[in-house]
């Protein structure tokens, strides 16, 4: 039953944020529409900005369950994106109520996931100390997520699967380049 209501609750949320901005939405009007009460409501979440960490949490869990552990980080990206792309109208309005380090955060989350493995899959014969291998991971995690916040930012006019291509493309070879200088920073 918990999970059922819960779900009823999300959904009931993401059809009236499909409908109208996130301020112009009441705890009254998410329990109308799935028909419970404000009192079951508030027995899962505390406010309506719960809600939303619960929706966040529940997307980057299934996002991370999609993919295998050897998965490039690209991929992983382009999940997320199209995800977002799939409630485009409801994720511009929880973007343009809230601040963007929800969305940075799950970005960065899913990059510190995968970058990490595919980085140490391109040391070969290098020794680089751990902490650099997570500088460079948590760097890259970084910029993606920024790219990722700037393109909802930017209204998610653009196709994802396309920019992370180029992205990828333009950047190729950086990371072999961050673990040569690092493993020659660990000689000296």
């Amino acid at each position: 039953m918990t999970k059922f209501t819960k779900q009823a609750i999300c959904t009931s949320f993401m059809k009236l944020l499909n409908d109208r901005p996130l301020s112009q939405i009441t705890v009254k009007d998410i329990v109308d529409d799935c028909g419970i009460n404000r009192k079951t409501f508030y027995y899962y979440y505390q406010d309506i900005y719960a809600l939303i960490d619960d929706l966040f949490k529940a997307d980057l869990e299934r996002i991370k369950e999609t993919f295998p552990t050897d998965v490039e980080w690209p991929e992983a990206h382009k999940a997320l994106a199209n995800e977002l792309l799939k409630n485009k109208t409801a994720v511009l309005h929880i973007y343009r109520s809230i601040d963007d380090t929800k969305l940075e955060q799950t970005a960065y989350e899913i990059g510190m996931q995968m970058i990490p493995k595919s980085i140490r899959a391109k040391l070969g014969n290098m020794e680089v100390k751990d902490s650099d291998l997570n500088l460079i991971a948590s760097l890259s995690a970084s910029a993606l997520a920024g790219f990722l916040v700037r393109w909802v930012r930017d209204g998610m006019k653009d196709d994802p699967n396309a920019m992370i291509d180029r992205a990828t493309a333009v950047m190729q070879g950086t990371t072999e380049l961050a673990l040569a200088n690092a493993a020659k920073l660990k000689k000296e």
